[in-house]
């Protein structure tokens, strides 16, 4: 997951993610406007500790790895197309992500999509 900010109403169903407590999922959540703050996995932690929510991030049983990055950096992840991560200019601490996804549709033919 590419969090592109943490306010309250984008995270919050986060703990009833069922997914999130199949031990045989693997979740990479990754976020780029948190390190000053302690970090992703930080945050992920203070909204599920008492008295915010009675079932702690420890408890989910799928393999969480938790990523922090800065604005500027490139994304590579894995097979992915590399990823450019830049500051949003319309929203305070938020961040834009930029990609260019090749798509062949023949043997002639393909298109490049800035995403």
């Amino acid at each position: 997951m590419l969090l592109t900010h943490t306010h309250w109403d984008h995270i919050n169903g986060f703990p009833f993610f069922a997914p999130a407590f199949d031990p045989n999922r693997k979740f990479y959540i990754m976020a780029g406007h948190m390190i000053d703050k302690g970090g992703i996995k930080n945050v992920f932690e203070a909204q599920m500790e008492n008295p915010m929510f009675p079932v702690p991030l420890e408890a989910m049983q799928a393999e969480l790895t938790f990523s922090d990055f800065r604005a500027g950096d490139d994304l590579d992840i894995g097979n992915s197309p590399n990823i450019n991560v830049s500051k949003s200019f319309v929203m305070d601490n938020a961040l834009n992500f930029l990609t260019n996804l090749s798509i062949h549709v023949g043997d002639d033919q393909s298109y490049i999509l800035k995403i």
